[in-house]
């Protein structure tokens, strides 16, 4: 792969043009933070591809500032008013405008290339939408199309008034754009074949996909530049150094999915693999997602055993748990006994069930508790393999009891270690909501688990979908769904669902499942199809538990849990 020079026009910015440059994109919060976001731009990698890549290099940061929508200056900005008292003309054509700053900056070159290639055809801007984010080089037909954000500019005016790329020579169009890994990505990551550059008349090269395909740090950082979008300007303007914050992560399919995108996001991730060490520790994991692509996730380290993960003193700020919850077989905190060494670290617990934070609040009294429902579709055929679906949502809170309640400290270091795991959960494009009730989202998502899981097992081993578009089984999985709701209701003190009325949640699952494309095995039942301990202690003993606590009946999910313990008595002989 050919490095980008380390010498660009980027660099001759000083800290003036730079404020200048931020404020006149159209993001008041920019201007104050122009020296972060620079020292930000030389932190990337740079050994990046023109076309299709997730980081830009320095004199491409600058351009998606210059063909971004047009400038609104940033009115209660110091420099802004000042920029105006000047005079700046922030139009286009105007005297004083963004262009020629550009070209009085240093950027003549940048400025100049893009204008030879759009007066001469070769390239061809179209306006952009809030939706549209990463690079990408989509084919349609017989035309490729270049898109960067910009507003207000007439797609039609445009083709009509420019013929595009009727030019048939690679090297005319390669000198115009001054880079020489365009055929490379052409050809190679796009499919495109080499003889078929630029023969035909009409091509187009879009550089742009939908929000909701892969974003890291990098394309928050653009999309923040270019899209004037607060929340995720606040997200950068506030995000520590890329490795500042420490993961410690215990890694089957859902772990290494979660690992992977924190990573991405800018966290140092460490991993704790016991069957598939090897693997990993030499290949990595090999990730096919649906939803963000075919990627090799390779952690910062990789370890054998919770011991060895601190065995050189290190600390985490986060521990993620993302095992199955086995309190019948195991103390669940015995893994993690080595790894917590103060208060500093919080324990997030990517788990199933009920009651599986009261282990932890016991062995870890001072430590914040992060309890987090997932709903994500994935599984490891293979060691190392991973197999990724379209889901990758995280709902979480700070757990609290009746004692934590009280305690002010523990909450604000929670509070804390919340927010900045969001932030690191959105940069790695995770969809990623706090929720203040939390387990009343948890016995929403044990509506599904402890109705589908257990009867999937004990009707034969059926699918979800199946159990769902059979009339027999869908009633007997909507009576146990309407149980749990009761009993949900009566232990958390009110609704599972601030938009969904609890009649309308059995019949919310039950149609979600019965629609998708993909067949649904439950985690359980791919346990027990595997001869794996199954998790009934959280997701149904527990629950039944806190249910007749409450003061409510549930004798079909008191049926489902023995059926399913003699199951699996039989099955693990």
């Amino acid at each position: 792969m050919t490095e980008i020079s380390k010498t660009n026009s980027f660099d001759k910015l000083d800290t003036k043009s730079l404020e200048l440059i931020f404020v006149l994109s159209g993001n008041p919060e920019l201007s104050k933070v122009s020296r972060k976001l620079f020292r930000i731009s030389h932190c990337v990698k740079t050994q990046v591809k023109y076309m299709l890549r997730n980081v830009y290099p320095k004199d491409e940061f600058i351009r998606y500032i210059f063909y971004s929508k047009y400038p609104k200056l940033a009115r209660k900005d110091d420099i802004a008013l000042e920029l105006m008292n000047q005079g700046v003309d922030i139009h286009q054509d105007g005297k004083n405008s963004i262009y020629k700053r550009m070209i009085k900056h240093g950027l003549t070159r940048t400025f100049h290339t893009y204008l030879r290639m759009f007066k001469r055809g070769k390239t061809t801007f179209i306006p952009g939408t809030p939706m549209s984010l990463l690079p990408d080089i989509r084919k349609s037909k017989n035309y490729y199309k270049i898109q960067p954000l910009i507003n207000e500019l007439s797609v039609m005016k445009i083709i009509k008034k420019f013929e595009l790329y009727k030019d048939s020579s690679f090297e005319n169009f390669k000198d115009i754009l001054e880079v020489d890994n365009i055929k490379l990505d052409l050809v190679k990551d796009c499919g495109v074949p080499e003889a078929d550059l630029f023969v035909r008349e009409q091509r187009e090269i879009k550089l742009y996909r939908s929000v909701n395909k892969t974003i890291c740090f990098q394309e928050l950082l653009k999309l923040a530049m270019t899209n004037n979008q607060p929340k995720m300007t606040k997200y950068i303007t506030e995000f520590k150094d890329f490795d500042d914050n420490k993961f410690a992560i215990g890694t089957g399919a859902v772990g290494s999915v979660y690992g992977w995108r924190i990573q991405v996001g800018g966290g140092n991730v460490s991993v704790v693999c016991r069957s598939n060490y090897e693997t990993v520790k030499k290949n990595g994991f090999t990730i096919n997602s649906d939803h963000f692509g075919n990627h090799t996730f390779t952690p910062n380290n990789v370890y054998s055993s919770a011991k060895e993960v601190v065995a050189n003193g290190e600390e985490y700020d986060y521990v993620l748990v993302c095992t199955k919850a086995l309190p019948n077989i195991e103390d669940p905190t015995t893994a993690l006994k080595p790894i917590i060494k103060s208060n500093k670290t919080a324990i997030v617990l990517i788990q199933n069930g009920i009651g599986i934070e009261e282990p932890y609040a016991r062995e870890f009294p001072g430590n914040p508790i992060i309890s987090a429902t997932a709903f994500i579709d994935t599984k490891q055929p293979t060691t190392g393999i991973i197999v990724h679906g379209n889901y990758t949502w995280l709902t979480f809170g700070l757990y609290t009891d009746s004692v934590l309640e009280r305690d002010e400290e523990y909450k604000k270091c929670g509070e804390s270690a919340l927010k900045a795991f969001d932030k690191i959960l959105v940069s790695g494009n995770i969809v990623s909501t706090i929720e203040e009730r939390l387990q009343r989202s948890r016995w929403f998502k044990l509506v599904w688990n402890a109705s589908f899981s257990p009867i999937s097992v004990i009707s034969g081993q059926y699918s979800a979908n199946t159990l769902a578009k059979t009339p027999g089984t869908r009633e007997l999985v909507k009576k146990a769904m309407i149980e749990i709701i009761k009993a949900g209701e009566a232990v958390t003190g009110g609704p599972l669902h601030d938009k969904i009325p609890s009649s309308d949640i059995p019949d919310y699952h039950i149609e979600r499942t019965e629609i998708r494309t993909s067949t649904t095995i439950p985690s359980m039942l791919q346990d027990y199809m595997n001869k794996r301990p199954m998790e009934h202690e959280v997701i149904l003993k527990i629950p039944i538990e806190k249910a007749k606590a409450a003061g409510v009946e549930v004798p079909i999910l008191e049926t489902l849990y023995e059926l399913l313990v003699m199951n699996e008595k039989k099955n693990l002989q």
